[in-house]
Order: C-alpha cells, then sequence, then structure tokens
C-alpha cells in the first residue's frame, strides 16, 4: 500500500494549490480530493443530515483503496475533518480516518480575510463565511486535527500558508517521513 498523507484545512485556505504544487515539483507523490471522490463516487445519494454525512464518511475508506491501488507512491488526500450537514457541523469518526491508514497530517490555516478573499476569487459562494466563522471553523479543524494525531499517534504538521502556498522544507519533511 501506497503512504498516505491527510491534507486538512477549512475551504479556500489552500489545499489543493499546495497538494498539486508538490505532485508538479516533487516525484512520487499524488493526489486525491475526498470531497471531489464522494460527489463522484456517491452523486445519487440524497441527505445532508447528520446520519447522511455519517454514512457518506463510512463509505470513504473503501473507495480511496480502490483509487489509490497503483504503489510506490504517496497520496495526498485533500479533505475535512469537520463537514457541513443541515444540522451543523459533522466530525468525521476517528474510526474513519484510521481507515485511511495515514502515515501523517498535514494541517493548513491562513489569516481569516486572506481565506475570505480567496473563497470571493474563486466564486465560492457554498463555502464562503464571515471572519469570524472563518477563525472558529479553523479552531475547529486544528482541534479535531491534533485530536486524531493523539488518539492515532501520528506525526502532524500545522503550517500557516497566508502570505505563500508553496511547498516549504518543512512540509517535505513531513511528507518524505
Amino acid at each position: 500500500m501506497n503512504k498516505r498523507v491527510l491534507v486538512f484545512g477549512v475551504s479556500g485556505v489552500g489545499k489543493s494549490t499546495l497538494c498539486k504544487a508538490v505532485v508538479k515539483k516533487v516525484s512520487g507523490f499524488a493526489r486525491l480530493s475526498i470531497g471531489e471522490l464522494l460527489s463522484e463516487e456517491l452523486f445519487f445519494e440524497r441527505g445532508a443530515g447528520r446520519d447522511a454525512v455519517l454514512r457518506r464518511q463510512r463509505k470513504m475508506p473503501p473507495l480511496i483503496n480502490r483509487r489509490a491501488s497503483i504503489q510506490n507512491f504517496t497520496l495526498l488526500l485533500e479533505g475535512h475533518p469537520i463537514v457541513s450537514s443541515e444540522v451543523g457541523p459533522v466530525r468525521v469518526p476517528t474510526e474513519v480516518v484510521a481507515q485511511l491508514q495515514p502515515a501523517a497530517l498535514l494541517m493548513l490555516y491562513a489569516k481569516p480575510d486572506v481565506i475570505l478573499a480567496r473563497q470571493i476569487r474563486r466564486g465560492d459562494r457554498i463555502n464562503s463565511f464571515r471572519y469570524e466563522e472563518i477563525q472558529y471553523r479553523q479552531s475547529a479543524i486544528m482541534g479535531q486535527t491534533m485530536a486524531y494525531a493523539k488518539q492515532l499517534a501520528l506525526p502532524m504538521l500545522s503550517v500557516n500558508i497566508t502570505s505563500k502556498r508553496e511547498v516549504s522544507s518543512e512540509i517535505l519533511t513531513l511528507l518524505r517521513q
């Protein structure tokens, strides 16, 4: 099985941008957006309540295992440890994260005004939030990522990518562990 690194952060922080840069600049890496995968594979599954969100999350590990059958590369899995639903935020259960078999966790964060500007620039009306909401979500995602790291005994790196979204040496060190 290939090595997997979960890349977490709020919408608009730069998860995809960073992962694409790693794949382009460093050999031996591939990326997969968990949200895009779930949208493709579970397109016809309806419901946005807590139970529906959890049901989709529990289907995630087998979908990723099927897609990631190529060996000898590090897979960067972009995702969210807390997912929105009709009834509010739903935390992805630790057992689902464990089934993904991550080798490490990477938490990206930035100043809320920078994230908001990125969301507006890309026309993201669904995931655009107020400044305070972005602060709250980043804090909640950081806390949940730290909980996964502790519960699953995983290395974790949190990186402020406010000013630049590039592949830093500290990120590469985590990815190559």
